[in-house]
């Protein structure tokens, strides 16, 4: 069995979407999903697939669905996929809780004309193959970046900071008996 890191856009932020993690990893576990974890409260997942990947994400999807009555978007990632998007973090000097990376399938477009923009002098972005990495030090709760980053990808996208993708890739990692 290969474990994965699955991360759910948009659950339990900003007061919609709401899924307990409990019933998150009754329900995975219901669908045959193994060493179900939840990390934080914000739709990180990490598990084994006994079935060795085939369709994951539509399974995943079609559980979701079936339980709560709407899927989120997700993405999952490999332990390899997820190392390969921390080490294209460009901005590893700066404070993990300030680095955003707005993970997405791989086919974003960034229009950096808009990116600029939005950023503020302190403000820095850069691009990679499964993300686009943000460093606000002033946080991201009002920055025009982090509100406006999504919609200058052109693609849907679920954000993580980096120290949030640091832990996910450490349980994804982990030796288990």
């Amino acid at each position: 069995m290969s474990p994965h890191a699955v991360l759910l856009r948009a659950v339990n932020v900003g007061g919609h979407g709401k899924i307990a993690m409990a019933e998150l990893r009754d329900t995975l576990i219901a669908a045959g999903f193994g060493a179900v974890r939840t990390h934080i409260q914000s739709g990180n997942v990490v598990l084994d697939d006994p079935q060795g990947g085939v369709d994951l994400s539509e399974r995943i999807h079609a559980a979701l669905a079936e339980r709560f009555g709407a899927a989120p978007e997700i993405i999952v990632l490999t332990p390899q996929e997820l190392g390969t998007v921390l080490a294209a973090c460009p901005f590893t000097d700066a404070d993990p809780a300030r680095v955003l990376a707005l993970l997405h399938g791989g086919n974003a477009a960034p229009d950096a004309v808009r990116l600029h923009r939005l950023a503020t002098a302190t403000e820095r972005w850069a691009a990679a193959e499964r993300a686009l990495w943000l460093h606000c030090p002033d946080g991201f709760g009002r920055s025009k970046l982090a509100a406006g980053a999504e919609r200058a990808m052109g693609v849907a996208a679920t954000g993580r900071n980096l120290r949030t993708l640091r832990a996910l890739f450490d349980l994804v990692t982990e030796t288990r008996p």
